[in-house]
């Protein structure tokens, strides 16, 4: 079953992505129009359509609580532990809408991938270099600004367990930058699907995500924005664990 699962989740992860080549060129012809709204809508489609079946070709099932409590009006900063590879098309289908991900360098090295993920408003990080890594941070900042709502995975690298590992102050800050709200998010169960088998060994299995209700960064004192990365760190901790 695992082998099987496998290999329809690489077919379809590199086959979509060949089909799908022409839809580049539409978004770049809509880019050059001004018609960004338009061009968001479209890589929001497709975005959520590859990752719904990526998740379905793994066999992964998905169980949503909380969706109720991202806010409708504001662009937010989502900050969800980080279990395995699998959390990237849970969050991209999990939240109310595909939004845009802090993701590793590496991601760049994938061309159709990379354009899809550019057009998503995804900003690309280099944790090796702190210069790269603070003018990634920025970015984010930026796009939040512009009224795009980001994920961020505080922990900086997969736990791969149900342990939930130290959440970085450099997300929040993000938040504080901006004024915009903090959404914590819990995933459960996904290093199971993937990263348990070694590799890239898919186990068909079931996994969570709970979206907790937003923070107010602005309400809160500068002792409890510095206590804000280990409070969301154990609210997760402890949801991992009912």
């Amino acid at each position: 079953m695992i082998y099987i699962h496998t290999f329809f989740w690489l077919l379809y992860f590199v086959g979509y992505l060949i089909v799908m080549t022409p839809s580049n060129i539409y978004m770049w012809y809509l880019t050059k129009k001004g018609r960004i709204q338009e061009r968001d809508k479209y890589i929001n489609r497709i975005i959520f359509k590859w990752a719904r079946r990526m998740m379905a070709a793994g066999g992964g099932k998905m169980e949503v609580h909380g969706v109720e409590n991202i806010p409708k009006d504001t662009p937010v900063l989502f900050t969800p532990n980080h279990q395995g590879m699998y959390d990237v098309p849970a969050m991209i289908t999990g939240l109310d809408a595909p939004h845009g991900l802090v993701a590793k360098k590496e991601a760049l090295h994938y061309p159709i991938l990379r354009t899809w993920m550019k057009y998503l408003h995804c900003v690309f990080i280099d944790r090796e270099n702190p210069r790269e890594a603070v003018k990634a941070l920025n970015e984010t900042a930026e796009n939040i600004k512009n009224g795009y709502s980001m994920v961020i995975f505080p922990e900086g690298t997969r736990s791969r367990s149900d342990t939930v590992g130290e959440f970085k102050h450099g997300a929040f800050k993000i938040a504080k930058k901006c004024g915009c709200p903090i959404v914590p998010v819990c995933i459960a169960g996904t290093y199971r699907i993937m990263e348990a088998n070694g590799g890239i060994k898919m186990k068909p299995g079931k996994f969570k995500v709970t979206i907790f209700e937003p923070i107010d960064v602005n309400a809160l004192s500068r002792e409890e924005f510095k206590e804000l990365p280990e409070k969301v760190r154990n609210m997760i901790q402890e949801q991992i664990g009912k």
